[in-house]
């Protein structure tokens, strides 16, 4: 063998291994987390409490189901969880008033939300109100459409998220 091919198999077997040992040193050097894409956040702080949502005064029993159907989706997406049956110790309660007025031949949905913790102490009081569009019925519940619950379900969650992540839980926001 002559000192030109030996030099070049020694260049081909080396230089690989040095240049792995290199990004290798590259990637310990480095901070974050190096398999997800960086856009998934950390959320950090106390497990959320479990919500069960209590009396819901106003709202047609039918739509009430719905409406408590589509809350537990929605605060699910904020890694809240809304729960029914034999209540832990540690719960948090949501109670819901409903208002349903016509204003203009659209039907006007006003709420009121009451969290609460799980001595009863009222922690936070969330208003808020959707037009679920033009109607001619004389009840202003036919205009309101699972997609008019959804918001409300939406808002209420996302205000629930905001107001628990204040207190140091771990809520997406």
């Amino acid at each position: 063998m002559t000192p030109l091919a030996a030099i070049d198999s020694w260049r081909r077997r080396i230089l690989p291994a040095v240049a792995m040992l290199f990004a290798l040193v590259l990637v310990a050097c480095s901070t974050g987390n190096q398999l997800g894409d960086g856009t998934t956040p950390v959320i950090k702080g106390k497990t959320p409490p479990p919500i069960t949502v209590q009396a819901l005064t106003g709202i047609p029993p039918d739509q009430a189901k719905a409406l408590k159907e589509a809350l537990a989706l929605s605060a699910g997406q904020h890694d809240i969880g809304i729960i029914e049956g034999a209540v832990p110790a540690g719960t948090y309660t949501l109670s819901g008033k409903f208002r349903a007025d016509m204003q203009a031949g659209a039907a006007q949905i006003a709420y009121t939300w009451e969290l609460r913790d799980d001595n009863g102490v009222l922690i936070d009081t969330i208003a808020g109100s959707e037009t679920a569009g033009p109607t001619t019925a004389k009840d202003a519940w036919a205009a309101v459409t699972p997609a008019i619950l959804q918001q409300i379900a939406e808002a209420t969650a996302r205000s629930v998220a905001a107001k628990l992540s204040q207190m140091g839980f771990a809520t997406r926001v």
